[in-house]
């Protein structure tokens, strides 16, 4: 660039040695000298496994300015280019100068070629020198599988780096549960509370690239055992071991099927521990009090059987002295009982290692706790299939069984995730995992939540839950729903509080479900009030309608509105006749007032008692309404008075005339006015309620003016009635004197240039000096004139 720029000053110097033609061909030399960007490449900086400050400097030679500026990386191309190959960042900012930026979603243990660009605007990019750099080793996420699923699901997580994971997120929210396969591989499950997002792990160097992750819908799976040969694994985990020797507690939901040749149904089966079983529809549970190995056995059975084909909840519990039996959270427990018996197996659900008995139903929501639960707790447990836990330290396993897809194909499916954190994962066994017997199928309807969650009778209700459409009916602390239709959707339905609801638990039922209680919903049993009385139609307060419509809103739905409920209240003439009621909702009315008349104020009032309103909850109505907004009648229209102050006759011209009215109007114009014999000819003025002008006659006789009708309106919008005709005589004067203007030219017999026509033998004349220096001419015949005035410097021509 210096040689060019050289090149260009010799040429200066010694323009003789060239013509002007030769000259001009070295210019687009000269413009590409001044229009040069020269780019320099910072050294990379701040450098981590995922991030480097990347950047440079630009400067643009005269004439032009720096209009995009960046880098450019590659792994492979050691002359990265903005073209494909490579990676391309537009840092902000425009001009000469200094510019940087840390790029990230770098690749851990890579080695990397940079350059800084710049580039004028429309011109190619000018580049830096090549810069490199190494990154250092760090977690680094390739890929997850699956790419989605609901709280619960497993998944695999592939990259590099990932040895020493300390953490798995999930949009934010930490997992509970995830185990470090080896350096390029962990497990993990996606924790309750988990949304849609990306998933990070952190490791002692740092957090990893973000990969997405979608949630899906929550579900309520359970497992479905064949009563042959199906059965999960679970070994004999330390803190699942020995809960007979401790105290524990041991739940399950179920759906056993009696009839066949299978009379024992295995449940919870840790044979010379804990077991949990169903013989012949009775609920049994053992322990073996001393310990593993040991033929110390106590055992009970429950005094109320299980009915076939339907959901239940089971629980037991130990305290080291008293076995307790609950079904749907009541106590059945029978008489306690002890006697030897000798076995050691590992822990199984739906089966027993030692003596078979495979169950033949489903199964979900098994929950094992290392102490024994109250009865209230276990009945919290009981309406907690989203996980929640009643004593969550004790807990020591959890299964919902709400992986996969019900009645889909789950062959890959073969784990199931301990939800506790205990990290107890079970192994299903022998089961098909496809179609709807020996797999994971649909569970029982649930409602997680419920919106609002207070609110009076008649007040709809939003319910989330899984397996909705199974449902058959939804209840309120007990109390049936009315017209009940069947949710379209599993997640979500949308009910009415029923009348008699009482505060409780929102319940659903299905066909094979007595009840599953929700979160309790708050029945408002406050008596219903009036919110307010509105004006609806007309909304402005002055009016001269007839019809008036008032709108009354109350605090919650109610029923038994009827005109005989309210009252008028007015002032001055102001009355009318209640006439109508219309429900514009179940909490909002308009009454209709007709035959409104009179002027003054008019309230609806609501009374105070016999009213027959009540709430749907039952609740009457709790007092009357006196403070609603009122109308103010107006049916009395302006009125016109019409005067003049000319005597009657007059030869005034033009005459004086006045139009006042009995209030303020609007809308006055000569056209409200209609005149005979005359014109208005002078400008309407307006003082007060009163309105000026004058008329000029249009010949001798009588002059009427009248106001005509609706010509104006006052603020209610009344408008006048006709007013007039006043009639008033107009005699004109006889003309005596005129006075010469000159105005049309200097004839004399020209009536136009005179000021009162042409004088004749009964009148006077006079001939002023005129400015137009246009003086009389009689050109033909004798001109006469009572008498003629020649003022000074005046003359006849």
């Amino acid at each position: 660039m210096k040689n060019l720029f050289f090149l260009i000053g010799s040429l200066r110097r010694h323009t003789q040695w060239f013509t002007g033609l030769r000259l001009l061909a070295l210019l687009p030399l000269l413009a590409l000298a001044t229009s040069c960007v020269t780019v320099t490449t910072d050294a990379p900086s701040n450098i981590t496994f995922n991030s480097a400050r990347l950047g440079g400097e630009a400067t643009a030679g005269s004439g032009t300015s720096v209009a995009e500026r960046g880098v450019v990386y590659s792994t492979t191309n050691a002359s990265p280019t903005t073209g494909t190959g490579s990676t391309k960042v537009i840092i902000p900012g425009t001009g000469d100068g200094k510019f940087s930026q840390v790029v990230t979603g770098l690749l851990p243990n890579q080695k990397y070629y940079t350059r800084a660009y710049a580039n004028s605007s429309g011109s190619s990019p000018t580049y830096g020198t090549t810069e490199q750099f190494t990154t250092p080793d760090g977690p680094y996420l390739a890929s997850l599988s699956p790419a989605n699923g609901a709280v619960g699901t497993s998944v695999t997580l592939t990259g590099t780096g990932l040895t020493g994971v300390m953490s798995v997120s999930f949009n934010g929210t930490a997992a509970t549960t995830f185990a470090v396969i080896n350096a390029t591989t962990v497990t993990v499950t996606v924790p309750p509370g988990a949304t849609t997002g990306d998933v990070t792990v952190t490791t002692p160097l740092g957090t990893s690239n973000a990969l997405g992750f979608v949630v899906g819908a929550p579900t309520n799976n359970a497992l479905a055992f064949d009563g042959a040969d199906d059965y999960v694994a679970l070994g004999s985990p330390a803190s699942l071991s020995n809960l007979g020797l401790s105290g524990g507690t041991f739940e399950a939901w179920v759906n056993v099927n009696l009839s066949g040749a299978n009379t024992k149904n295995s449940l919870i089966r840790k044979d010379g521990d804990y077991s949990l079983v169903i013989f012949n529809g009775q609920p049994y549970v053992e322990v073996w009090p001393q310990g593993t190995g040991n033929s110390a056995h106590t055992y009970l059975y429950g005094t109320t059987n299980l009915t076939a084909g339907r959901w239940q909840h089971l629980a037991a519990t130990w305290d080291g002295t008293s076995l307790r039996l609950y079904l749907d959270g009541v106590d059945v427990s029978g008489t306690q009982n002890a006697g030897p018996a000798t076995a050691n197996s590992q822990l199984q659900l739906g089966r027993s290692a030692t003596y078979g008995e495979a169950l033949n139903g489903r199964l979900d929501e098994v929950r094992i706790y290392n102490t024994p639960l109250t009865l209230a707790q276990v009945q919290a447990d009981r309406f907690s299939a989203s996980g929640a836990s009643a004593v969550p330290a004790s807990q020591v396993y959890y299964a919902n069984f709400d992986q996969g897809v019900a009645g889909g194909n789950n062959t890959g499916l073969t784990s199931l995730t301990d939800q506790s954190g205990s990290g107890n994962t079970g192994t299903l066994t022998n089961f098909a995992l496809t179609g709807t017997t020996s797999n994971r199928v649909r569970s029982f309807p649930t409602i997680t939540a419920v919106n609002p969650t207070s609110g009076a009778a008649g007040t709809s209700i939003s319910i989330t839950g899984t397996n909705l459409t199974d449902a058959t009916g939804f209840a309120f602390n007990g109390t049936t729903t009315i017209g009940f239709a069947t949710p379209t959707s599993d997640l979500t339905a949308t009910v009415t509080v029923p009348p008699g609801a009482t505060t409780g638990p929102v319940s659903v039922t299905s066909a094979a479900l007595t009840r599953y209680n929700g979160p309790a919903f708050t029945v408002n049993a406050t008596p219903p009030t009036v919110v307010s009385v509105l004006r609806q139609n007309p909304t402005a307060a002055l009016t001269n309608a007839t019809a008036l419509t008032y709108r009354l809103t109350f605090s919650e739905a109610v029923t038994g509105v009827s005109i005989d409920d309210f009252s008028l209240t007015g002032t001055g003439t102001a009355n009318g006749t209640v006439s109508a009621v219309a429900a514009m909702s179940t909490s909002v009315y308009d009454v209709t007032v007709t035959s409104a008349s009179g002027d003054g104020t008019l309230r609806l009032d609501l009374n105070s008692t016999n009213t027959g309103i009540v709430g749907l909850t039952g609740s009457a109505l709790a007092g009357g309404y006196t403070s609603g907004q009122a109308y103010t009648l107006d049916q009395t229209p302006p009125v016109a008075t019409i005067s003049t102050t000319a005597t009657n006759p007059t030869s005034t011209s033009p005459i004086p005339f006045a139009v006042g009215f009995s209030e303020a109007v609007t809308g006055f114009s000569a056209s409200s006015v209609t005149v005979t014999n005359g014109t208005i000819t002078t400008a309407i003025t307006n003082v007060g309620n009163a309105y000026s002008f004058s008329i000029t006659p249009t010949g001798n006789g009588a002059v009427t003016v009248s106001v005509v009708a609706n010509a104006v309106q006052d603020v209610a919008g009344n408008g006048n009635p006709i007013a007039g005709p006043v009639s008033i005589t107009y005699t004109a004067l006889p003309v005596t004197l005129t006075t010469w203007t000159g105005a049309k030219s200097s004839d004399w017999y020209t009536a136009g240039n005179w000021t009162a026509g042409m004088p004749t033998a009964t009148i006077d004349a006079i001939v002023p000096v005129v400015s137009t220096n246009r003086y009389p001419l009689i050109g033909a015949g004798t001109a006469s004139v009572r008498s003629l005035t020649l003022n000074s410097g005046a003359s006849l021509i």
